[in-house]
């Protein structure tokens, strides 16, 4: 199965949509739920094919325009309320549900299994690549036009990767025979 690293900005990008509906597996890190000190998302059980939602005290909602609404009593009459919904609220709990739901439970998921996390780390290695050539490139571009810029970046990774190379050669004579 093909897989894409990336970062999870470009997650909404319709090129990832239209791969992973090919099939193709999308390694990042999802967006990550909102600390309320409350009962989570990720708690809830969200079944998308039939359309519902299924909190932690087995009460279900319907989703409804990418909404999953408790009504209040159903809330107030619930034994996690002081967990769930912070109080003096007026309306019952509304769980959100993505556009992309199907890969954004995926992505969690993947955060919770040890290999897959693994997986993850090797991306921090092209992060802080990205993040030094911010930081010797500076904040803003070097030229007026995109063409200049994009040359000038692919002028600097070139050379990037060839000190990557060197040291990895220092490190390595062996591969250096090898090659010749």
């Amino acid at each position: 199965m093909p897989e894409i690293q990336m970062d999870r900005a470009f997650l909404s990008s319709p090129f990832v949509i239209d791969a992973y509906e090919k099939g193709t597996r999308i390694l990042s890190k999802p967006f990550p739920y909102p600390r309320t000190g409350r009962l989570d998302k990720s708690e809830f059980t969200i079944d998308l094919s039939a359309g519902t939602v299924r909190c932690p005290a087995e009460q279900t909602a319907r989703i409804v325009n990418s909404r999953a609404k408790y009504p209040l009593k159903v809330c107030n009459a619930c034994s996690l309320r002081e967990q769930c919904r912070p109080p003096n609220t007026r309306n019952g709990r509304v769980i959100l549900i993505h556009e992309h739901e199907e890969l954004m439970q995926q992505l969690h998921a993947g955060v919770r299994d040890p290999a897959r996390r693994q997986q993850l780390r090797e991306r921090v290695k092209i992060e802080h690549s990205l993040a030094h050539i911010c930081a010797q490139q500076g904040p803003r571009a070097r030229y007026r036009t995109v063409k200049k810029n994009n040359y000038d970046m692919h002028r600097y990774a070139t050379i990037k990767n060839l000190f990557a190379l060197k040291r990895h050669l220092d490190a390595h004579p062996e591969m250096l025979e090898l090659a010749a």
